[in-house]
């Protein structure tokens, strides 16, 4: 049986990409386990009460002009056909400061 983890990112600066696994609580089993943790999924649903139009999600060189665009209110699914991710490899960016996403990952 695989491992779930459940999160929501706040983008406190739009612009600039936001690292998920910072954005991790306390009592998650990824941050307990530490952000070496390995995904081999991950869905991201950006709030649709988000002021902005879309979120943006890539790896640890993206930016909003080459992150894969998410619309408000969609959920998005991603495999890693490859293999697992480290989280930390896993970064978000918005079109406006304070947008919001929640995420669930598939653990390895």
């Amino acid at each position: 049986m695989a491992n779930f983890d459940v999160m929501s990112i706040v983008i406190s600066s739009a612009g600039t990409p936001q690292q998920l696994s910072a954005s991790l609580a306390s009592n998650s089993f990824v941050r307990a386990t530490g952000a070496t943790s390995r995904v081999t999924t991950v869905q991201i649903t950006p709030r649709s009460d988000n002021t902005g139009t879309a979120m943006y999600w890539g790896r640890s060189n993206m930016t909003r002009a080459y992150g894969d665009r998410l619309p408000k209110g969609v959920a998005k699914k991603i495999d890693f056909d490859t293999g697992a991710i480290n989280v930390a490899d896993i970064y978000m960016d918005a079109d406006t400061d304070g947008d919001s996403a929640d995420v669930v990952f598939t653990l390895e």
